[in-house]
């Protein structure tokens, strides 16, 4: 994926989803997903006590988690694809699927 940020430390991945969704079973886009990244200064909804650097870490393992957002699969095809009612201006506004399917690490 072209557009995915990969931080400097970066040196291992495993790679589950191949096994989870292999190639007799490929992974369905049509559920609608999303995500929002809100400023840091924003105030949270609801009290949070989580401790976010707790003392006892050990920084020599960890684990990233990659979030996925896509919209609909109607939509999806609808803002990529030309359907035969789609009037000849709305052409013009067409996104690459790369381009509607994001990622955040």
């Amino acid at each position: 994926y072209a557009n995915m940020y990969v931080p400097s430390d970066f040196f291992h991945a495993r790679f589950c989803w191949t096994g989870a969704f292999p190639l007799h079973r490929a992974f369905q886009i049509g559920n609608p997903s999303s995500f929002h990244i809100m400023h840091k200064e924003v105030e949270p909804l609801e009290k949070n006590d989580t401790v976010l650097e707790p003392p006892d870490a050990d920084h020599l393992y960890s684990a990233k988690v990659m979030l996925m957002a896509c919209p609909s699969a109607d939509e999806l095809y609808h803002r990529s694809c030309a359907l035969a009612e789609d009037a000849s201006d709305v052409r013009e506004t067409f996104q690459h699927p790369t381009r509607l399917i994001q990622f955040l690490v």
